[in-house]
């Protein structure tokens, strides 16, 4: 008698790869680098923020011809970021080249106490002084000064004007070369207007002194 022999198929175990938990697992792994990734990149970048180019005087319109925008982490929400300076925005004070531009600094409301105006006084001021830089006007006497005599009965240089704020000097390319002086653009309070224009008019010179200089 012949004995049949019959083959019975075992099942082996799927292909690794058609494993639910490992698929699970490496999607599992997939997102867990894809959040860090993420939170790492958020954690390193940084705000943008408005940054001077340039020192800024007083009243100056912010735009960006005195401004950029730098990437950093203030660490705070006090500076002006992109997209939120107003246009016809002004510095309220005097600012120097590199500052973060802080929201306390930026006004839209123009300063009616003083008055921007151009003005020739003697060589002399210091390339150092820039935009922003706090000066006094003094009228150097000449043959028709009228100010207080000193006690030898020489006419002494007046003070006209104290705490003008430099906006710049004045590149005048229609001056000759023979005409002195150096012509700078200066915001002066209301109240000193008149004299400095009374000195202006005289025969006498005007000279810019910088404060604490």
């Amino acid at each position: 008698m012949k004995q049949r022999h019959t083959s019975v198929r075992i099942p082996g175990p799927p292909p690794a790869w058609r494993d639910p938990r490992l698929v699970g697992g490496i999607l599992l792994i997939t997102l867990s680098i894809t959040v860090f990734t993420l939170l790492l990149a958020r954690a390193r970048a940084g705000e943008l923020i408005f940054q001077t180019t340039r020192p800024i005087a007083q009243g100056e319109v912010l735009n960006e011809e005195n401004t950029t925008i730098v990437e950093v982490r203030p660490g705070s929400n006090a500076y002006v970021r992109e997209g939120t300076l107003k246009t016809g925005a002004i510095a309220k004070h005097s600012l120097g080249k590199g500052e973060l531009l802080a929201r306390s600094s930026v006004t839209t409301q123009h300063n009616e106490d003083h008055r921007r105006i151009v003005i020739t006084v003697i060589d002399g001021l210091p390339a150092s002084v820039n935009t922003g830089q706090q000066l006094e006007l003094w009228s150097i006497p000449g043959s028709t000064y009228h100010g207080p005599p000193s006690d030898d009965g020489e006419a002494q240089p007046q003070r006209v004007a104290s705490h003008v704020t430099l906006v710049g000097r004045v590149e005048d390319g229609s001056r000759m070369p023979s005409q002195a002086g150096t012509r700078i653009d200066i915001a002066v309070a209301k109240a000193d207007i008149s004299q400095v224009l009374r000195a202006m008019a005289g025969n006498g010179n005007l000279a810019a002194v910088p404060v604490g200089s």
